[in-house]
């Protein structure tokens, strides 16, 4: 008698508990596998803030090479991690990602055609806002992994995604050295990208020495204008000393190096300059050459501060 009631008991508490756990166990499932195409996560670009682009699921082909057999779009392959990263860069910071196109994930770190500025794991320069992280390969995945980076502090770097977690988010770990991983992951952290843009309004400071004048110039200030195309620039603005000016130039998108050329009101016989952009794309140094009137020469250094859009 008293196994038979234990065993009634029993079979009482698994008819309450199973069905509870048949509920909990399909709320998680549901959970965990979104309709493909359902928005995962949102991201409003640091740069272009009245932008956001979203990311979307690939259920139930997440962290696959397989999509959810639906046409490919504009951008790619939907739910694919590069359709995000392309789509993303298109439309929040209107950069023409189709000659992405014909790459995987693991090639933009080592592309230079796709017109950003590589920086390597582990080294000076720390991720930003809009950054791609860049995951290489393993055995089992020969086409990497790509992110946008959201949010970076002292430990950690925050990225939005597609392929790969189930809410369109991770948090990969940061330490002393700048060396960026991911929490359980095979895939190793090649570096992040960054596209150079200088479109905005700068002050420039320039140490020139005139040759022959009187009263050799020691010191120019210009607030100046530029407005960047791709690798094109059009920059204009107005100097204490020198006046007026306007120089048009190219700029090397994965290195930062620029040079620009073109007149100025004291230097009728033209202006050339070379200068290097900062990682962080706030800064400009580099030289003011051959400022000449036909007979005096100029030379010397400048360096320009970001001052707004």
């Amino acid at each position: 008698m008293h196994l038979e009631n234990r065993s009634n008991n029993l079979i009482a508490t698994l008819n309450v508990l199973v069905p509870l756990l048949l509920l909990v166990l399909g709320s998680v499932a549901g959970a965990a596998s979104p309709p493909c195409g359902a928005i995962l996560a949102s991201y409003a670009s640091a740069t272009n803030p009245s932008v956001s682009v979203a990311a979307m699921s690939n259920e139930p082909n997440q962290f696959s090479k397989n999509d959810c057999q639906e046409p490919p779009g504009p951008y790619g392959d939907l739910y694919q991690c590069v359709e995000f990263v392309r789509r993303f860069y298109s439309q929040a910071l209107g950069v023409d990602t189709s000659p992405w196109a014909p790459y995987n994930a693991v090639d933009y770190f080592t592309t230079p055609s796709l017109g950003l500025r590589p920086f390597e794991n582990g080294g000076s320069e720390s991720p930003q806002p809009d950054d791609i992280v860049v995951f290489g390969r393993t055995a089992k995945d020969s086409a990497g992994h790509v992110a946008i980076v959201n949010a970076v502090t002292a430990d950690h770097v925050y990225v939005i995604e597609q392929n790969w977690s189930l809410d369109g988010t991770a948090t990969l770990t940061r330490d002393a050295h700048n060396f960026v991983s991911r929490p359980n992951s095979a895939l190793p952290v090649l570096g992040w990208m960054r596209r150079v843009n200088i479109t905005g309004s700068w002050s420039v400071d320039i140490s020139v020495t005139m040759d022959t004048f009187p009263n050799p110039i020691q010191a120019d200030h210009c607030v100046e204008q530029h407005v960047q195309s791709g690798a094109s620039i059009v920059s204009t603005g107005t100097c204490d000393v020198t006046g007026s000016f306007q120089l048009t130039g190219t700029i090397d998108l994965t290195t930062g190096a620029m040079s620009e050329s073109g007149t100025a009101q004291g230097c009728p016989a033209g202006v050339e300059i070379t200068g290097m952009i900062s990682p962080d794309n706030d800064s400009i140094s580099g030289t003011w050459n051959n400022c000449t009137d036909g007979v005096h020469f100029a030379t010397g250094t400048f360096v320009s501060s970001r001052t707004g859009p």
